[in-house]
């Protein structure tokens, strides 16, 4: 009603809506959901709730049906406008500290952002809106997040308690009851049906008009009229467009936070009405936005729509019946933007590789586990197993590029990730299974109190990341298992075959050799541990491999792990768990290996006496196709220098910046190592010959 009184009320309302966000802005704050500052007080979560529920009515009239294309009415440089104060400002600008967040794409530091002479109702209730959900459901989502994880921990903590006979199971179990209550008072509050339907509607729309938004050219000085279809392929952007650097990144924030809160602990909300409505939408927006950072900067931000995704799968034995089921499939196979989905998704997996800043592994896991589901999912789908494919033969056409290509920087980082969670995890089951070995003595008993305290807390927290560790580790391999099957070339290439081996052939080795015995713990499925699951995937790729002459050779040659014992013992190992039919294609990769070993004997024998001028500076083997790096003048391997390059884009001997493109061909050591070598053959077969005469004569 205060709306419609006059303009003076209208206006009143807005400026004590903006002073009230304004004021409490501080929620938003990491040790605010964490549980707040002493002396620092804002607004209840009810109240920032209610509020939001309030301004979710007042946008109703503009979002709840997209195809007026009202939603376009909001002014995208809304919040670079200065606030109305008195005769100061744009008129409608209620913008309070809008201006001061974080934007989309960044804009250059003391540049004025261009905005409209005044503003509109619509636009000043859309980013109202926004900031208060902002500020209240979405920050209670947090906490309840926070909350949900604690009694999670403390749930372990408890059976553990309670396992010992300890005395203190109920103070326990009184204080698990007590945060059980808050959890499920939180739920309540922000699931509400009603509410929620309201909130995935809007939700809706501010998907949509983000997409109208980044789809303007920009050259485009006002916003769209009418709504454009998303078309594929997406546009380039060489420029970016001044609307999305007024946006603040954390319209996107509550989008992304709060679908993945209702998929999480109000699964069958989105399964209503508002929630079907919403899945085309956001699909089209998590295409756009998830794959360039010209769109959103923020490749943490783009790392959440991962997630999102992953909540558009179709969900299997789903008792919701067949037309959710159909109308989320019909998302990946018939959407528009669909056919999009393999290379953003791969795009945002090596982006978070690439911040610039430091990530936790741990952060990474919660970015990546979500992208591994999404990519088993498309996996199964030709349209979509075609386009990994393609991005592989386009990898492999221009692996010289100044610019790794996709695919390969892609699978470069999966090897990696590979390495460390197989390594790590390995680790982590080794340092439990002494744990437990002095905790079963009895050692633990006698220590005192707070340093046993210490020790069960220690095997908790180690016990939690070796399952996390097992767990990625386990994703990680069975996308190893898909790519190599399809891909197997990719894998076989000179820039990837020796780092490839040398993973399987080590953990191979760990899992089946005599070190084996070190990672025997009880209960191995709480840490999901499967030794045998993990030895058999391994031999998987080993038989998706071995065809390839340089796969074989680069496995003989890994002086680290491999040895001629070791497929026979992997042979044992998989006889034992009933994988005969491995076992015998194993033994066939097992004989072709030795043969190639045989050949990398010889050659590492001749390699031996070669001058020091012929080896690679780096890794100390014989050259065979030499390049000059231009900024040090130095030579070494073209392999070499090209797995540098992956990861570093710098000359390794003066930090100088490098692409393949800018290295030359040192054709002249090349001649000289190809002339010594065939030298060096010669005269070999030459003794041969005079030994095989002494036989004879003798």
């Amino acid at each position: 009603m205060l709306l419609k009184v006059s303009a003076e009320a209208k206006a009143g309302l807005l400026t004590w809506v903006e002073s009230c966000l304004a004021a409490n802005s501080g929620r938003a704050g990491l040790w605010h959901v964490q549980g707040g500052l002493q002396g620092v007080t804002y607004v209840s979560d009810g109240f920032m709730i209610n509020l939001g529920a309030v301004m979710l009515q007042l946008a109703q009239p503009f979002t709840q049906d997209l195809k007026t294309a009202k939603i376009l009415k909001v002014d995208p440089t809304y919040c670079a406008a200065p606030r109305m104060s008195n005769n100061n400002g744009v008129p409608g600008a209620y913008t309070g500290d809008l201006g001061k967040q974080t934007t989309l794409v960044p804009h250059p530091e003391n540049s004025t952002r261009s905005h409209s002479k005044e503003y509109s109702f619509i636009s000043a209730c859309f980013f109202l809106t926004h900031r208060a959900l902002h500020l209240g459901i979405q920050v209670v989502q947090q906490k309840l997040h926070k909350l949900s994880q604690e009694l999670g921990r403390m749930q372990h903590e408890f059976q553990d308690a309670s396992a010992q006979g300890s005395p203190a199971t109920e103070m326990m179990r009184s204080h698990m009851e007590s945060r059980t209550t808050s959890l499920l008072s939180l739920k309540a509050a922000i699931f509400e049906p009603n509410m929620v339907e309201s909130l995935l509607q809007f939700l809706a729309a501010s998907a949509e008009w983000l997409v109208q938004m980044a789809l303007c050219p920009p050259n485009q000085l006002s916003p769209p009229t009418a709504l454009q279809e998303v078309k594929v392929p997406l546009p380039e952007d060489t420029d970016v467009h001044i609307f999305l650097q007024c946006i603040p990144e954390f319209l996107v924030e509550t989008l992304t936070e709060t679908i993945s809160s209702v998929r999480r602990y109000s699964a069958p909300l989105l399964s209503s009405t508002g929630g079907i409505l919403i899945l085309p939408h956001l699909m089209s927006f998590i295409v756009v936005f998830m794959g360039s950072p010209k769109r959103m900067n923020n490749p943490h931000l783009r790392a959440h729509l991962a997630e999102c995704l992953e909540t558009l799968l179709p969900e299997s034995g789903s008792s919701s019946g067949g037309l959710l089921a159909g109308c989320r499939e019909h998302l990946f196979t018939k959407h528009p933007a669909s056919p999009q989905l393999v290379t953003a998704l791969i795009h945002v997996f090596v982006s978070i590789e690439m911040t610039g800043q430091s990530v936790s592994f741990e952060e990474k896991f919660n970015y990546r586990r979500p992208m591994y589901e999404v990519m088993k999912y498309l996996w199964e789908m030709p349209k979509h197993r075609k386009r990994f494919t393609e991005l592989a033969e386009e990898s492999l056409a221009n692996m010289e590029s100044a610019k790794p290509p996709l695919f390969l920087r892609f699978v470069n980082l999966l090897i990696n990730d590979a390495i460390f969670l197989l390594d790590e995890g390995l680790s982590y089951m080794s340092q439990l299974r002494e744990s437990q070995k002095e905790r079963d003595s009895g050692e633990w008993l006698n220590l005192p109190t707070t340093q046993r305290a210490e020790r069960e807390s220690s095997f908790q927290h180690m016990s939690l990341l070796a399952r996390f560790h097992n767990m990625l580790g386990a994703h990680t391999i069975q996308t190893l298992i898909r790519l190599t099957k399809e891909i197997p070339q990719m894998f076989t290439h000179a820039t990837l075959v020796d780092r490839m081996a040398a993973m399987l052939n080590y953990f191979l080795s760990t899992l089946v050799g005599p070190k084996q015995r070190n990672l025997k713990v009880r209960d191995m499925e709480k840490y999901e541990f499967r030794p045998a699951e993990t030895v058999s995937d391994i031999c998987t790729i080993y038989t998706h491999l071995y065809k390839s002459a340089e796969f074989c050779l680069a496995v003989s040659a890994d002086g680290r792990s491999y040895t001629p014992q070791l497929f026979s013992q992997a042979h044992d190992v998989l006889c034992r768990i009933g994988r005969g039919t491995l076992a015998v294609e194993l033994q066939l990769i097992s004989d072709k290996v030795l043969v190639a070993g045989r050949t990398h004997a010889e050659e590492e024998d001749i390699a031996a006496d070669a001058p020091e001028e012929f080896l690679d500076p780096i890794m100390s083997h014989l050259m065979t196709d030499p390049v000059i790096l231009p900024s040090s003048r130095l030579t070494c391997d073209r392999h070499t220098i090209a797995r540098h390059l992956l990861s570093d884009q710098t000359d390794p001997f003066n930090r100088q910046p490098l692409n393949m493109e800018e290295v030359r061909p040192n054709t002249e050591l090349k001649e000289r190592i190809m002339a010594w070598l065939k030298e060096q053959r010669a005269l070999r077969a030459r003794r041969a010959e005079a030994q095989e005469e002494m036989k004879d004569s003798n």
